[in-house]
């Protein structure tokens, strides 16, 4: 669930997501900096080379990665067609389309992965992962807040067009304008 501050489209960076259990430190969250891929990236609509990241809508969220040699900027990292961005750790990161889009309709990109291991009901889980907004545009300022993580052991139904209504355990309220910092965002959670 992410709301757009600004009335215009961005995209939001998406890097390392983390879920670790609140006694002992494991990340359960495969390739949590979608470091690991099945090659470079060379079109926008490429997602499905991030090994084990999964697009569930029919939009089409970006995987930017260093080893991209296409056209300049493309999809490269840390220059890339969104703006200039170095990756947190590694070579890449993923970015979603958030708020409305052209001609004022609602867009949303998503991303899901599979965990590890299924969380247990009752158990405390911390949960973070780190976003950027794209300084495409600048230097209009954009800032993003109202990030969510939903959490369950079926994928969520999808609404069109390609919407997911749900309510994440993980949510983030806090507003979110650096463009040139990774911002931390880190809640903690009981599993039911």
């Amino acid at each position: 669930m992410i709301k757009l501050l600004s009335p215009h489209r961005i995209l939001l960076l998406l890097f390392f997501t983390i879920i670790t259990f609140c006694l002992q430190a494991q990340n359960l969250v495969p390739n949590p900096s979608f470091e690991n891929n099945s090659g470079c990236p060379n079109l926008t609509t490429n997602y499905s080379i991030v090994d084990d990241w999964y697009n569930p809508t029919s939009l089409t969220p970006d995987y930017y990665n260093s080893c991209y040699t296409g056209p300049m900027p493309g999809l490269s990292v840390p220059t890339n067609y969104f703006g200039y961005q170095p990756a947190l750790t590694g070579q890449g990161y993923s970015g979603i389309y958030v708020g409305t889009g052209n001609g004022g309709g609602n867009s949303r990109e998503y991303i899901q992965v599979v965990l590890t291991s299924p969380l247990v009901a009752g158990a405390c889980y911390q949960v973070e992962m780190f976003i950027n907004p794209s300084d495409f545009g600048a230097p209009i300022a954009f800032g993003i807040s109202h990030v969510g993580m939903y959490f369950s052991s079926t994928p969520p139904s999808i609404t069109l067009p390609s919407a997911i209504y749900v309510t994440p355990q993980a949510y983030f309220t806090t507003a979110v304008t650096d463009t040139v910092n990774w911002t931390q965002l880190s809640e903690t959670f009981i599993a039911v």
